[in-house]
């Protein structure tokens, strides 16, 4: 019986830690992914055929808060 119990119970409690886990994540986003915005709005950059890469083409965007280096990029 104690057996049954775990095997039911066991699963429900990890789906309940995720499930918590990924709403404080959410919840708290600024913490825990503060570098989402920049890879998003750099995508956006590219896609519209743009210069990801560029600090003034980058940091003029709202929610940028820092900037891709590129080792072998020659800055103009």
């Amino acid at each position: 019986m104690a057996k049954k119990v775990f095997r039911i119970a066991g699963p429900l409690i990890l789906l309940a830690y995720f499930i918590t886990l990924v709403l404080h994540i959410s919840a708290n986003s600024d913490q825990y992914q503060w570098d989402f915005r920049t890879h998003r709005i750099a995508g956006e950059i590219f896609a519209s055929g743009s210069d990801p890469y560029d600090p003034v083409v980058l940091l003029n965007q709202k929610g940028a808060s820092f900037l891709y280096t590129y080792h072998d990029r020659q800055l103009s």
